[in-house]
């Protein structure tokens, strides 16, 4: 059934086939997402003036929660929750029944929602009702309040955060080595053992892969961004096996959390007109709430997720992208390991082909505030244009470049 067949039905005077089709819905709605398209209008049903068909539309809502990646429960849960203001007793207990499946797949969710079961008014509603309603609240509250202590536990007990005690023993996440030092992990490991003391966070899955969020206060991060309480967000990384397994999202969702217990105004991160292979995924940034807020030299944006309503912005010096200096000039922290291996891949080609490099290591916070273009770790000029802050791993990247 398309769409049109499917509001039909459930808007159709022939409750017993609505049930029917609302039954299949939902069991549908547990093994595939192609019914989160339908969302806008499972919405719409909420506002219908028949409580059965109200209903229908909440408890598909519901059934839309683990495909949620765009948060759409989460733009219009005062609308969605409203709807517990139902008049028929046997709606509302339907509903709450519903949420149980929204409370289990979106438990970030859970304390506004259990503060609006706080509130729900029973009195309007019939002495043999009444207790049983009640009931079905405690049941969720409880429900809520169990599956909040087990993502805790859980996150506590899948992720690390590095500190100055575990920082020599953990790896780093982006390259692993069980034996040989590598020269590229030592010294991210030296720059961020320096950084810890300044509120930066590093937390990993406890495993051996890929899979890390690495932000700082705004204030103390390496990068020419100016803004007020807000925190920078260096990369979100998840690769291999760990993708598709929703690691990404609840380390975005620690990093949110974080900001609002520190009373942070948002996090930002660069991005850029088209995805840049060594920046943080902005696609799934964007559909998290991320937006743009400003632009600079190069298709370079500046993304922002706002806790309350101010924007960052990047530095002045930054917007234009432009050195005076014309020969190959590279501008690098030591915040990715792999930052090594990129300077001697251009070092060893620049040597070959006799091409003149100037590399300029950045130590320090001022230096990196004050930098003549966007940087997250790496930014390469050529002819004194801003060309690309991907990491040169690839020699035919750097070849492109020169020939330009």
């Amino acid at each position: 059934m398309n769409i049109e067949e499917i509001m039909m039905v459930l808007l159709g005077k022939d409750d017993h086939e609505a049930y029917r089709l609302l039954l299949q819905l939902e069991e549908q709605s547990t093994e595939s997402e192609v019914l989160y398209d339908c969302f806008d209008e499972f919405l719409r049903l909420l506002d219908n003036p028949k409580s059965l068909v109200r209903t229908r539309g909440f408890r598909l809502i519901c059934a839309q929660a683990k495909w949620d990646d765009e948060k759409k429960i989460d733009q219009n849960l005062d609308r969605i929750l409203s709807a517990l203001n139902d008049p028929k007793q046997t709606a509302v207990r339907q509903m709450l029944a519903a949420m149980k499946c929204l409370a289990a797949e979106k438990p970030e969710l859970n304390q506004k929602i259990s503060q609006k079961l706080k509130h729900m008014n029973l009195l309007k509603y019939s002495d043999s009702m009444r207790p049983l309603i009640q009931k079905d609240i405690e049941a969720l509250q409880q429900m809520m309040y169990g599956t909040d202590i087990k993502r805790k536990s859980l996150m506590e007990s899948e992720f690390i955060n590095l500190t100055k005690e575990n920082i020599a023993q953990e790896h780093l996440s982006c390259i692993i080595r069980s034996r040989k030092l590598h020269p590229g992990v030592e010294a991210k490991r030296a720059w961020l053992s320096d950084r810890l003391a300044e509120g930066h966070v590093f937390r990993k899955l406890n495993a051996k892969g890929t899979v890390f969020i690495e932000y700082a206060p705004l204030e103390t991060a390496w990068v020419p961004v100016i803004g007020d309480q807000y925190l920078y967000l260096y990369c979100l990384w998840t690769s291999g096996e760990y993708r598709g397994k929703g690691y990404g999202r609840q380390l975005l969702d620690y990093c949110i959390e974080d900001a609002k217990a520190s009373g942070k105004s948002g996090i930002c991160m660069l991005g850029a007109d088209k995805q840049k292979g060594w920046l943080t995924d902005q696609s799934f940034a964007i559909k998290h709430g991320f937006r743009k807020v400003d632009t600079a030299e190069g298709g370079y944006q500046l993304l922002a997720y706002s806790l309350d309503g101010t924007v960052p912005r990047f530095a002045p010096s930054a917007k234009a992208g432009t050195i005076s200096d014309q020969q190959l000039t590279i501008y690098y922290d030591h915040q990715c390991p792999y930052v090594i291996q990129a300077i001697d891949t251009v070092q060893n080609y620049c040597t070959e082909q006799k091409i003149p490099v100037h590399f300029i290591e950045v130590k320090k916070l001022k230096q990196a505030k004050q930098l003549p273009c966007v940087f997250n770790n790496w930014a390469v000029f050529y002819k004194g244009t801003i060309q690309n802050v991907n990491l040169i791993v690839d020699i035919n990247v750097l070849k492109r470049i020169v020939r330009e």
